[in-house]
């Protein structure tokens, strides 16, 4: 059919590389029918493919590509000649909106019926030709009348962003001249496995951890008929990773899965075990905005291109952040739901799920309980510490650690830092966790002296690059039994394989506390570890918990916590489900899917809290500075997207996040008195983005302990 179509003769799409318009149609159709066939899916998107960007053909985006000052909005008008074709208003919607986000259902109302929509809809007769036949004014208002009388539903907006998805792959994929998708689906290699497993150094823990993976395997075998979502509860050290990925093996095998996708809450984690994942699959791909393909972007191929780009999910095993997967399932935006589709006939693992904002429990369960019904989806949640998020079909053995490898101890009454010397003896290797950066960071300066063999920071101000150097130490130091005292903010809590004869944590959620406890005597080095729990305060009497948690998870750990002086690891589940319970009845549950529901499809809240911070990059090496310049100075078209991308994930392993006020005070400090021409250590670079230069390291940023709050502040981050 649009072959036939005379307009589109001569008319081009793109012009780096020239492409021609009716070519991109089908090659966009063609991609399409790929990734709906791969996945099995039903998705009507012919009709959508083949006119997504037809408008293109207008005189005025012609002009455009040659290089004329004319901008040309095509996207609408591709849209209003969707309609025409197929009386369709949810295909002309996804093609209206592919280059912007998904609406909510009444804005989409309000767009359909408004009084000028017909005016716009004849104007596609000035890229058709006027001859071409249009439906009458009367036609359109009955469409909308007849289509809005209609209940939408949480399948339409399913079968909406299904759609969505494949359109706004295929269009980028081929737009990157990327060929075809070549899907592939999980392939574990065994003797990788085996090999794997039995360079895993042996501890006192060892055979107890043969005997549970072996009985979860049983229990897969045994209990997994169907899509639906499973639990895999085991205590922290019982190497949940690579029990994981085994069951998610076995599954996708089973029922001929295509995609294993692994999620996680930090970065740290997910490089971690993405490294396991490459050794046992044959092929498995790290996700992270900080992910190097380990090439310049001149030497990277236009499929590799087009995934550093766009994150998209390509091979059949898939590690990421929960930001991202979060992302993926509820983001309205064009380009966050490219993914999506992958999750069907998909086994996902979700690391830790209790991560999440507890307000976020309810809606998140019930989104993987209809994505499991609707698309065949299986999930595993895998953690020690089981939130009550959904009902779930537990597959790990009823199992608990054979000794128990560390006791808490709770100490009364609120305390302040200085305080901790008088019920910590910072002897051997111990690790320390504290709710903010300014307080593990006095903690440091005070106790660092008194700390066994060498003592390390960590907190997210201090830049990714260093932080990932830091932990490689402490597991070498770890590895040698070479004592180590490690102070740090909740970045250590899950995930971080590292071992310490003891822990302090100040008080926070019993998930988290339960967490760092896993840090300590993890692999029975000792025969008890110890881990102190104490509620600290700063200057003005005020919890550091405060101004991290909310009020409801301090209060319901200090209610399940208050029956006790000490307790041992083996209580631990007793504990954790009356917290969970207390906490459920306490938080009132919102998040994105109840407002899917209400069909707000274009709302969206971003799983953590977004901050008002800077942007700060810290120019350690003399690098970063000129990249910056080179970045800002690139033209903001496509030609340039994948190595503007590029350019920007190797600055984020130089950037943290910090109060924008902080910054200005350091400005206000250091630059205030310059007279001459000298470059100033600290300067804002654009609103909200600073650079600390090589003359600001060891004043504004210390190596070894990140960024340094500017003296006069006396209000904790």
């Amino acid at each position: 059919m649009i072959q036939s179509l005379g307009f589109l003769d001569g008319k081009y799409s793109h012009n780096d590389p020239p492409k021609k318009l009716l070519d991109h149609l089908i090659g966009v159709l063609e991609i399409a029918k790929d990734i709906n066939n791969f996945h099995k899916l039903n998705a009507d998107i012919e009709n959508i493919a083949l006119t997504h960007d037809i408008a293109k053909s207008h005189e005025s985006f012609q002009n455009h590509l040659n290089g004329r000052q004319i901008r040309f909005e095509h996207s609408e008008p591709s849209a209003f000649f969707l309609l025409n074709i197929t009386k369709d208003i949810l295909q002309s919607e996804i093609v209206r909106m592919h280059h912007s986000k998904i609406r909510n259902l009444q804005e989409v109302n309000t767009f359909w019926n408004s009084e000028n929509i017909y005016s716009n809809f004849i104007k596609i007769r000035e890229f058709t030709g006027q001859d071409f036949e249009l439906l009458s004014k009367q036609d359109i208002k009955r469409l909308t009348f007849q289509f809005f009388l209609r209940k939408l539903n949480i399948k339409d907006w399913l079968n909406f962003k299904t759609a969505y998805s494949i359109l706004i792959t295929a269009d980028r994929f081929d737009a990157s001249n990327a060929g075809k998708i070549n899907f592939e689906t999980p392939k574990l290699d065994n003797q990788k496995l085996i090999k794997y497993i039995s360079q895993i150094p042996e501890n006192a823990l060892s055979k107890w951890r043969q005997e549970v993976r072996k009985e979860t395997i049983k229990n897969v075998e045994e209990k997994v008929k169907n899509p639906g979502i499973y639990t895999l509860t085991l205590p922290t050290g019982a190497g949940k990773t690579l029990i994981g990925l085994e069951v998610a093996s076995m599954i996708s095998k089973r029922f001929n899965l295509n995609t294993i996708v692994y999620v996680l809450p930090f970065i740290s984690i997910v490089e971690q075990n993405s490294f396991v994942a490459k050794n046992i699959f044959e092929k498995a791909q790290e996700d992270h905005h900080l992910v190097d393909l380990g090439k310049n972007t001149e030497e990277m191929t236009n499929l590799e291109r087009f995934i550093s780009s766009f994150r998209y999910w390509i091979d059949p095993v898939i590690i990421t952040t929960f930001a991202k997967f979060w992302e993926t399932l509820y983001s309205p935006y064009s380009n966050d739901t490219m993914n999506f589709h992958r999750l069907k006939d998909a086994i996902v693992i979700l690391d830790e799920p209790q991560s999440l904002d507890s307000k976020f429990w309810s809606g998140f369960g019930r989104t993987l309980e209809f994505l499991s019904k609707e698309y065949g989806t299986f999930f595993i949640l895998m953690t020690a510490t089981q939130p009550k998020m959904a009902n779930g079909i537990e597959i790990a053995p009823p199992v608990e650690i054979p000794y128990s490898r560390h006791i808490y101890k709770i100490v009364q009454g609120k305390k302040r830092i200085e305080d901790l010397e008088a019920f910590l003896d910072f002897k051997d290797s111990g690790l320390m966790v504290f709710n903010t950066r300014k307080s593990a960071l006095k903690a440091y300066k005070l106790f660092n002296k008194k700390s066994k063999g060498k003592t390390f920071f960590l907190s997210t101000w201090i830049i990714p690059v260093e932080r990932r150097k830091k932990l490689k130490e402490i597991k070498k130091l770890e590895m040698n039994n070479e004592p180590r005292t490690l102070f740090s903010t909740q970045v250590v809590e899950a995930g971080v394989d590292l071992d310490f004869d003891w822990a302090f944590r100040d008080i926070g959620p019993m998930d988290s506390i339960v967490q760092v406890a896993g840090r300590c005597n993890r692999n029975m080095r000792r025969s008890n570890g110890k881990i102190t729990i104490a509620s600290l305060i700063n200057e003005n009497e005020r919890t550091f918990a405060s101004s991290v948690y909310g009020q409801v998870l301090i209060s319901k750990t200090e209610e399940v916590l208050s029956h006790f002086e000490e307790f041992s690891e083996k209580e631990i589940p007793k504990i954790l489900s009356e917290y969970y319970r207390k906490v459920s009845e306490a938080i009132s549950q919102d998040g994105p899917w109840y407002h899917i529901e209400k069909g707000e499809w274009g709302y969206y809240e971003n799983l953590f809290e977004e901050r008002r911070e800077s942007l700060v990059f810290v120019d350690i090496d003399g690098t970063i500075e000129d990249a910056l310049y080179e970045l800002n100075e690139m033209d903001k078209n496509i030609e340039n997207l994948s190595k503007r991308k590029q350019i920007w994930k190797n600055l984020q392993n130089y950037a943290i996040n910090v109060p924008q006020e902080y910054m200005e005070t350091w400005n206000r400090n250091i630059n205030g008195f310059i007279l001459d021409d000298s470059i100033p250590a600290v300067e804002e670079f654009q609103p909200g983005i600073w650079i600390i230069r090589k003359s600001g390291i060891g004043k504004v940023y210390m190596p070894d302990t990140g960024f340094v709050p500017p003296q006069e502040d006396d209000v904790d981050d």
